[in-house]
């Protein structure tokens, strides 16, 4: 029986040696490239930062390579775990075998189905950069992973939301890369719902500045393997939106002369000040919220505000009684520029000297008033 142990024991721990036996090949050491950075600042320098030549892996602006973080690609925003060599930019070794921690940039015309292809990296800080062909170089691991980058991948959609409104968010990203989940700041945002490439939110009640986030994966990654993310800031600004007898309601309108019109906001608790004009009248209702007026000719001019929001909303009238006239006939006009609400001339004159009334005004917008007739001119 003893026999029996003594053979069993010795088997099992040759046997466990020769896993943990990986040795393999350094490569050809790339001169005149002495470092103080490790293998994954290097890597991070290549294909973060571009600051190596990616046909012979010489490397350029080495004193600031040692600012970027030592730490592994494998849990770094900047990368992702791809699946196969044809995708990968960079090669880690993997953390479970021998305590193997080592990562190599992918050089370009590296990748081929038969090999790893050409590699370059650094053992260690203090070492030179060296060019290899395989993936293990310098370590004694037995297995890597492949990694590409997070740099092609973002959040397409809007970059803020009036309270209360919904947004949808798409992930653009290569078709290999896919969302695991989404996030959104509490605060300001709830996700109504998302699937693999987009989420659609809501925004809360709170203004202010929040974000979308996306967690990526690709099918290879296991449940419980780090997920690098996307984030984009998506402020939440307050709804300073209107209407105007139920239709849009614009910094310049125009509303029907002697006509009653109700500007009816979407946020209450507004101050409304006429700031120029002559409306027939003007009132407000429910805290402000609410603007009623009529205007039988001319412009009127109000500033609307709250604590969020200041607007300036300019109402014209148009239409009404037209008196028949003789073009030739001299009559007083006015020409109003819609943009600043300023009159900027009047007089008298025939009807048939219109263009005489525009002469030498600047490009713009205007409202023409020739006794009770008006009409909108644009002036390029």
């Amino acid at each position: 029986m003893k026999k029996y142990t003594m053979i069993f024991s010795l088997l099992f721990y040759t046997l466990s040696g020769y896993s943990q036996s990986c040795t393999n090949p350094t490569g050809s050491v790339i001169s005149g490239t002495n470092t103080n950075y490790n293998c994954h600042q290097y890597v991070k320098a290549a294909l973060v930062k571009g600051w190596v030549n990616m046909s012979n892996g010489y490397p350029s602006n080495q004193s600031s390579i040692p600012n970027l973080s030592s730490a592994t690609i494998e849990t770094d925003n900047d990368f992702i775990r791809v699946c196969n060599n044809y995708e990968a930019k960079a090669i880690s070794m993997n953390h479970a075998q021998n305590n193997a921690d080592h990562s190599a940039v992918v050089l370009n015309g590296g990748m081929y189905s038969y090999d790893y292809g050409n590699l370059a990296s650094t053992p260690g800080f203090g070492s030179q950069v060296y060019t290899h062909g395989h993936a293990r170089s310098f370590t004694n691991a037995c297995s890597h992973k492949f990694y590409s980058t997070t740099s092609d991948v973002s959040i397409s959609g809007p970059s803020s939301v009036p309270t209360g409104a919904t947004a949808t968010y798409t992930l653009s990203a290569p078709s290999n890369i896919s969302a695991d989940h989404w996030g959104v700041n509490t605060t300001y945002f709830d996700i109504l719902s998302s699937n693999s490439s987009s989420v659609t939110v809501k925004a809360k009640s709170s203004a202010g500045s929040g974000y979308v986030k996306v967690y990526l994966r690709t099918s290879c990654m296991s449940s419980g393997e780090f997920k690098p993310s996307k984030q984009k800031t998506v402020s939440v600004v307050a709804d300073c939106t209107g209407t105007l007898n139920g239709g849009a309601l614009y910094t310049f309108n125009n509303v029907s002369s002697g006509a009653s019109n109700t500007v009816a906001m979407n946020l209450s608790s507004w101050t409304w000040v006429k700031t120029s004009g002559s409306p027939s009248y003007w009132y407000t209702g429910s805290g402000g919220k609410y603007m009623y007026f009529s205007l039988s000719s001319g412009c009127a001019t109000f500033n609307a505000y709250n604590s969020s929001c200041n607007l300036t909303l300019t109402f014209c009238a148009y239409g009404g009684y037209t008196m028949q006239y003789d073009d030739n006939e001299p009559m007083e006009y006015q020409v109003h520029n819609l943009l600043t609400n300023k009159l900027e001339r009047k007089g008298t004159a025939a009807p048939a000297d219109e263009p005489e009334m525009l002469r030498d005004l600047p490009a713009g917008l205007y409202v023409l008033s020739i006794g009770n007739t008006k009409k909108k001119v644009l002036i390029k």
